[in-house]
């Protein structure tokens, strides 16, 4: 499905709530309690993403649009790989969203969200090679650079009362990664659908992830 197509959805949707009138939401929730939801900033970090596979500090922003539409953006400084081929790695990853609050009861609210979502990283490795019908191995050091970018669909939940300023999401995305090698001799093949992909060949890829945020409402 297109960024366009899921962008259409969402346009719809805002207008589909908009026509059942203010009054079918409830933005007050509880007398009682102050709806995070409706301050303008929230600022926070995603502790869920240092678990990733591409480990890194996550920063996590919301801003209200207005009543029921929000900008999102999670922004990462990747700072390891959880892979055995590498040694270590360094990039970025922005997942810009815009997000439609779709459900508000007094324990959680739920906003559904589309996202565009692209990650730049280079990963370091070195490989041990045969040189001279086996008289000796030369190591060859170097790095691959990979760039991946697509779109997707997630829903948040916000916990209000029972774990505040905490909000888990979970998505589906899809779009294309590449991979270029320093070296010829560091190439390492992926597979994806039983076919394989080397050095600057571009290849789909599916995703299912979860986050865990905590955000504080600046103002």
């Amino acid at each position: 499905m297109s960024g366009k197509t899921l962008f259409l959805i969402l346009i719809a949707l805002i207008f589909f709530f908009n026509s059942k009138g203010q009054e079918s939401i409830d933005f007050s929730l509880n007398s009682e309690y102050t709806d995070f939801s409706l301050s303008n900033y929230q600022l926070g970090l995603t502790p869920s993403a240092l678990l990733n596979r591409y480990t890194g500090l996550q920063l996590s922003q919301r801003i209200r649009i207005y009543k029921p539409l929000s900008l999102r953006l999670e922004t990462t400084y990747i700072f390891s790989i959880w892979r055995d081929d590498f040694n270590d790695a360094s990039g970025f990853r922005v997942r810009p969203s815009i997000q439609l609050k779709v459900s508000s009861i007094k324990n959680f609210r739920g906003y559904f969200g589309i996202f565009y979502n692209e990650r730049r990283l280079r990963a370091y490795r070195s490989a041990n090679i045969i040189r001279a019908g086996g008289n000796f191995i030369e190591t060859v050091e170097g790095h691959m650079d990979s760039k991946m970018r697509g779109w997707g669909v997630e829903f948040e939940f916000d916990f209000n009362q029972s774990l505040r300023n905490f909000s888990f999401s979970i998505g589906l995305g899809s779009g294309r990664i590449s991979n270029d090698y320093s070296h010829e001799e560091l190439i390492i093949l992926d597979v994806w659908l039983d076919n394989e992909f080397s050095s600057g060949s571009g290849f789909g890829y599916f995703i299912f992830f979860y986050s865990i945020h905590y955000r504080f409402p600046l103002f």
